[in-house]
């Protein structure tokens, strides 16, 4: 047999069986019907040999393109990675006949996944696209899932996922607060459950994933798909062990119990247990974002607004007086919180932590004309959830949200030469003045002091930057304290905490310019407390 293949012998083989009036099976015949040319290669598969052109696919297929520069002189091609319905499908797409029966109510979803990967193997990139495109259109998440998980196709994996979160936080808010018309798709998603038609494997790796709900939302869900399922109940189980109990009320549990036990009460007791001891465990990640992704910023109140490849996300509440509430989905020992305001007009806000969404502590309370980058400070706690609510009508928090267990305590390396002493105690009503001093903080309780309400603090001026890295300041009885550094005001570096300490301190870190030194308290915002700075002495290094 030379280059130039036998048209009649290759139609001969393998099709004899088949059905030519089928769409499945009039591929292999179908896709050379507007050729005049004979084909010169044969692609055997599957016990069946396929006649084909060389220009065609390595004008159409990367895979075919390098498989013939590898094989130049050979006139058949043995395919053993896919089934030969899907090659037959992607090679009439290469001819340039079109699919459209492809994507028909009647076609088997998992016929239409095999087209996928058989695109995605042989390298079509039109096709690959046009596949994934209609099927984000056409076939409900759920489902899409389902196959998504059986194959695996990445990209549709988490374009479901990231589709279910969207819609098991849309449920909460309607659930919790139905105020306005509802459209068909919302009016839908109220009466339906969230988890309806998934898989087993679907329903595991959903609940192994970052919700932006709450865990009795989840849990309602888990029941109606656990109802809707009994075959499934011997890992009933092993799924209750993926909600967090410890979040439930009574209430939550009675469509558990009732009509009859979805588990032996004895193995739910057993599991709660095991979960409270998890409780106590707090995590301490020592001045690293405990918030690694956007995937990690779970939201169970407010909403989240990202795209798919986005590195950061907004946070936003658009109801006066609902707050934003995050779940970091464990406990961590926490003391700073960082994030940026979104507003065209300064606004007042607070902001609350919690272990289990039940009992709030309240740790910051703003002044009233915030805006902008917020870097918050509060005495070290073990914290799960994340409060934020403002007095806004909207209330935007724009980027990156981080928090933190900071410590910021830099050693010095070696010992300081000290100079004559910059600080001058002298308060000034604006930063305009071109001599040195205090631009903010009042003059009360015999020194400098602010109001511990999480945003007010103290700020002392130099008339120009100098190289510093030691400070030392006096303060009042069994104070929490951070300082902060900056160039220009506009930027600043936290440089040193303490917690609990009186009297003198005395503060290093690494040498840098300093033209602002910023000296927050912390405390209690519940109470009217205020932080008092009595003596600040800092000294130029002497190279």
């Amino acid at each position: 047999m030379g280059n130039t293949v036998s048209t009649k012998k290759l139609y001969d083989i393998g099709f004899e069986d088949e059905k030519l009036d089928q769409p499945w099976t009039e591929v292999a015949v179908d896709h050379l019907k507007c050729c005049q040319e004979p084909p010169d290669v044969s692609l055997i598969i599957d016990h069946s040999v396929i006649p084909a052109h060389r220009a065609t696919l390595s004008e159409k297929s990367k895979y075919f393109r390098t498989e013939f520069s590898n094989k130049a002189n050979s006139d058949e091609i043995t395919l053993k990675e896919t089934n030969a319905t899907a090659l037959k499908c992607v090679l009439k797409y290469m001819y340039g006949v079109k699919l459209d029966y492809l994507y028909a109510k009647s076609i088997p979803l998992n016929e239409v996944f095999d087209v996928l990967v058989a695109a995605r193997f042989y390298m079509v990139d039109t096709l690959e696209r046009e596949i994934l495109t209609t099927l984000k259109k056409q076939v409900a998440t759920n489902l899409l899932l389902n196959s998504a998980l059986s194959y695996p196709i990445e990209d549709l994996i988490s374009y479901s996922a990231d589709a279910i979160r969207k819609a098991a936080h849309l449920y909460e808010e309607l659930q919790t607060s139905i105020t306005f018309p509802l459209n068909k798709h919302e009016n839908a998603l109220v009466k339906n459950k969230i988890f309806d038609q998934l898989s087993l494997e679907a329903v595991k790796y959903v609940l192994g994933i970052y919700f932006d709900a709450s865990e009795p939302i989840l849990f309602s869900a888990l029941v109606a798909w656990m109802r809707a399922n009994p075959d499934h109940s011997d890992v009933f189980p092993d799924l209750l062990e993926l909600i967090d109990l410890c979040l439930l009320k009574e209430e939550h549990l009675d469509a558990f119990f009732k009509p009859t036990n979805l588990v032996d009460y004895n193995v739910y007791q057993k599991i709660l247990l095991a979960q409270q001891g998890k409780v106590k465990n707090v995590q301490k990640v020592v001045n690293k974002n405990v918030i690694k992704s956007v995937s990690d910023l779970c939201v169970v109140e407010g909403q989240k607004i990202s795209s798919t490849n986005s590195t950061v996300a907004s946070l936003a509440s658009f109801r006066e007086n609902i707050p934003i509430i995050i779940d970091l989905k464990q406990r961590y020992l926490l003391n700073c919180l960082k994030f940026f305001i979104k507003t065209n007009r300064k606004l007042r806000y607070t902001v609350s932590i919690s272990t289990n969404m039940r009992n709030w502590k309240r740790v910051i309370y703003s002044k009233p004309d915030c805006s902008g980058q917020q870097t918050l400070f509060f005495k070290e706690d073990a914290v799960r959830f994340i409060r934020i609510q403002s007095d806004a009508q909207y209330f935007i928090i724009d980027g990156k949200v981080e928090t933190y267990y900071w410590t910021l305590l830099v050693p010095t390396k070696k010992p300081l030469k000290p100079s004559r002493n910059l600080v001058r105690m002298k308060m000034w009503k604006t930063d305009s003045k071109p001599a040195g001093g205090f631009i903010s903080g009042k003059l009360m309780n015999g020194g400098i002091s602010h109001l511990i309400d999480g945003t007010s603090s103290i700020v002392y001026k130099f008339t120009k930057p100098y190289m510093i890295e030691k400070m030392k300041l006096r303060i009042g009885d069994d104070k929490t304290y951070y300082v902060e550094v900056s160039e220009n005001k506009w930027d600043w570096t936290p440089v040193f905490f303490e917690e609990n300490v009186s009297d003198w301190r005395t503060v290093t870190f690494k040498k840098r310019p300093v033209m602002y030194i910023r000296i927050n308290g912390v405390g209690c915002s519940d109470d009217l407390e205020y932080f008092t700075l009595y003596k600040l002495e800092c000294s130029v290094v002497s190279d």
